[in-house]
């Protein structure tokens, strides 16, 4: 369609959103190759915000191939980008995932002040998305630092507030994490429930997945 109407930008949101695709399904030298020429094209049109999603994606692309050393080097230039333009959308999703590093590296207290900039942030934009995953965050750090009263506190205030969504892995990470918290506070009732909760979406999300592979093989060869 973008073709026959020579519409250039729209073509390369196109091949942007297939790329993230190609990531998901772990065609990553196809995801490389699209994403590299996009960084060539918004350079030298100098179109620096767009230019900073796709260094945020090429950021994704190497930390799924496990090269955390280029992962770390795009985010650095996402974020660069996100802070000079002012696009905080993008700043957050940075902030995501330099809380996901920082809780691998066992640095939570660098953790948990990224995972209470982030709930700023998302109060700011009356995201309900983001502020819910901001709590998760801040529930999940408490957990790990076995504060078991304040990760309950922050992941039951997460519940509440979370979009629906039928295969949300945000959602099934929290059933996951209450039934965790409430077992190692000695709530194994509680635990049980959220335990069962878990299994039923994590059970929809598999079967979901299972048709994926097809529909992705359709995309790259279709």
């Amino acid at each position: 369609y973008f073709k026959i109407k020579r519409d250039s930008n729209g073509i390369h949101l196109a091949n942007h959103a297939i790329a993230k695709r190609y990531i998901d399904a772990g065609f990553y030298t196809e995801a490389s190759e699209i994403l590299e020429n996009l960084v060539n094209i918004y350079t030298s049109q100098d179109q620096f915000l767009k230019l900073a999603y796709v260094f945020f994606d090429l950021s994704n692309l190497y930390k799924a191939r496990g090269d955390v050393y280029k992962a770390a080097e795009y985010l650095n230039k996402a974020l660069v980008l996100s802070k000079k333009y002012s696009d905080e959308n993008l700043g957050l999703k940075i902030i995501f995932e330099k809380i996901e590093n920082f809780v691998e590296q066992g640095e939570l207290d660098s953790a948990l002040f990224q995972s209470i900039e982030a709930f700023k942030l998302s109060n700011d934009l009356a995201n309900r998305d983001l502020i819910a995953k901001s709590l998760y965050y801040i529930g999940h750090i408490n957990k790990l630092g076995k504060n078991y009263d304040r990760a309950l506190k922050y992941m039951s205030d997460c519940e509440t507030i979370i979009p629906f969504q039928p295969y949300s892995e945000t959602r099934k990470s929290l059933y996951r994490e209450l039934a965790e918290v409430y077992a190692l506070s000695g709530r194994h009732r509680e635990g049980f429930s959220y335990l069962k909760k878990y299994t039923s979406l994590n059970d929809s999300i598999l079967n979901k997945s299972r048709h994926e592979p097809l529909t992705n093989l359709a995309m790259k060869y279709g």
